[in-house]
């Protein structure tokens, strides 16, 4: 988690835990090439695209050292990596859309491109290829618990929304959304790389538990790059949570500490924020910042998803140790620290 002002090259911690399991993440970016390719040459056009959407390939990479914590990942754990990678996806599109952003992953998003209508079509259609691939394995449970977590996004995605502008949210309500649209599908690739590799209960609830902390961990630290990222770095529109309305844990903080005068300061501008262009340069976002580091509010949010990270770390401590269990320590430190 970086301040705006740092141009620090991104942690290449990812890069190295990706390669600890190159192989299957090969085999899955096959399956997704495979899965975005058709033989319309309009549609090409637009899954063409889609190669910004990959990004991190961060819940593959987890479900494959979930894995591989018992051995080498299997074709199941590849095709349900992929069928994860591709509702991930799907959701991005969807986000911008409702988000109204301008740019995914340093290029324009689709929605910008093709309009709202096209782009809705195409992430349905990433979700039917998803559970097309689900649908391959014969592990009913696994795709129970799919689609339970794809449920699970879309609930607290839609709690989200109807919370739009809500500034009196507690954070009992803020943990609730990010657990259902965020941490259901990180705790779904932990559940999975334990479960298709025929792990015990307790190791595979182990995994799970692990890729529940992270998720809740990740989506505040993606929270607080909204406000103080950089937009080089995490290549996406950054200051979409305040002109959407979208009270996150920093914002909740400082509307809980603050003093009569700066919390009436801060409702003022947070009011003002609504429809910004997303640049985080308004004099009403630079005013909601300096708020935020006048009431430690940046800092706590830093603290509580550092101290997920830890939480995370200590989850495992059931497994084997080895290089796999070591990879996913780190994973959980790179999910808090990055800055993209």
């Amino acid at each position: 988690m970086h301040r705006t002002d740092q141009t620090t090259t991104p942690s290449p911690a990812l890069g190295d835990l990706a390669r600890a399991v190159a192989g299957p993440l090969e085999q899955v970016r096959c399956l997704l090439d495979r899965h975005t390719r058709d033989d319309d040459p309009q549609f090409q056009q637009l899954a063409d695209h889609l190669a910004a959407y990959r990004g991190k390939m961060l819940r593959p990479v987890m479900l494959l050292l979930a894995a591989r914590v018992f051995g080498e990942p299997n074709a199941r754990h590849v095709n349900y990596a992929a069928a994860i990678e591709l509702l991930h996806m799907a959701t991005l599109i969807h986000d911008d859309v409702l988000d109204e952003a301008a740019v995914r992953r340093g290029r324009p998003a689709v929605s910008r491109l093709w309009g709202n209508e096209a782009s809705v079509l195409l992430g349905d259609y990433l979700l039917s290829q998803a559970f097309e691939l689900c649908g391959r394995g014969e592990d009913l449970d696994a795709i129970r618990a799919t689609a339970r977590a794809s449920a699970q996004m879309c609930r607290g995605e839609l709690a989200q929304c109807l919370r739009r502008s809500r500034w009196d949210m507690t954070e009992p309500e803020y943990f609730q959304i990010i657990e259902l649209k965020t941490a259901s599908l990180y705790r779904l690739c932990g559940y999975l790389g334990g479960r298709l590799a025929g792990a015990g209960e307790a190791d595979t609830a182990a995994l799970a538990d692990f890729g529940w902390t992270i998720g809740v961990a990740f989506q505040i630290a993606d929270d607080l790059l909204d406000l103080v990222g950089s937009e080089q770095q995490t290549g996406k529109t950054l200051g979409r949570d305040l002109a959407q309305g979208k009270p996150t844990l920093p914002i909740i903080h400082a509307l809980a500490v603050a003093g009569p005068a700066d919390q009436a300061r801060l409702q003022e501008l947070l009011g003002a924020s609504a429809g910004d262009n997303g640049s985080g340069n308004t004099l009403s976002a630079k005013g909601i910042l300096a708020l935020l580091e006048r009431t430690g509010s940046i800092q706590y949010a830093q603290d509580r998803a550092r101290r997920l990270g830890a939480e995370a770390r200590g989850r495992l401590d059931r497994l084997d140790q080895g290089p796999a269990r070591e990879a996913l320590e780190r994973l959980a430190d790179f999910v808090v620290e990055r800055s993209w």
